[in-house]
């Protein structure tokens, strides 16, 4: 199995603090990835983020609409955030997504990947979180990105070089000045390559 992954992030012009953060939970079945932005800037979107990062972390094996709710209770008392958790199940063969306002999921495969996030704030209005479930492709690129970079990223014009190099291209390419940027980039491939 070939497993590689890119994290890039970096805050808003003339801020420094980034409100956005991540979190990468890999285990020997399963890969855990998720992006969060808390609401703004400065140190009160940090706050949001870090208090979801460490709810996921802390609970990466339930399932995933359970862990955004879970995290939803969590960041009551900030000022919320948006935020799109990504699982590869090895075993099962399975990518799971679950998402809550504007982090972009993306996939370059074989197949349709294309999961819906429900609209709201994680930790404050959210009607109803929705969990989405998809075939694991034997090749599969995919990136998770704030709103700090363009939703209208073509991932299928960087399928070169590694994950963190992918990440970093997006964000030079993609990346808003004048808000908070997070990207993650993974590449798994079932069979390493020769």
């Amino acid at each position: 199995m070939l497993l590689d992954i890119g994290t890039v992030r970096r805050p808003a012009l003339g801020q420094r603090v980034s409100g956005d953060a991540f979190a990468v939970v890999s285990r020997p079945d399963s890969l855990l990835v998720a992006v969060v932005d808390g609401l703004g800037h400065g140190p009160n979107a940090a706050e949001a983020a870090d208090a979801f990062v460490e709810s996921v972390e802390g609970a990466d094996d339930v399932p995933l609409d359970t862990m955004m709710a879970d995290a939803g209770r969590r960041l009551a008392h900030t000022r919320g955030a948006a935020a799109t958790i990504v699982r590869l199940d090895f075993a099962r063969r399975r990518i799971e997504t679950s998402g809550v306002g504007n982090v972009h999921f993306q996939a370059h495969a074989d197949r349709s990947i294309h999961p819906v996030s429900a609209p709201g704030i994680v930790g404050h209005r959210v009607r109803k979180v929705l969990r989405f479930e998809f075939g694991l492709p034997d090749e599969l690129l995919f990136s998770l990105s704030s709103d700090g970079l363009s939703s209208r990223i073509h991932l299928e014009r960087y399928t070169d070089g590694t994950a963190q190099e992918i990440a970093e291209r997006l964000l030079e390419h993609y990346g808003k000045a004048h808000d908070d940027a997070t990207c993650i980039v993974v590449r798994y491939a079932a069979e390493a390559p020769a």
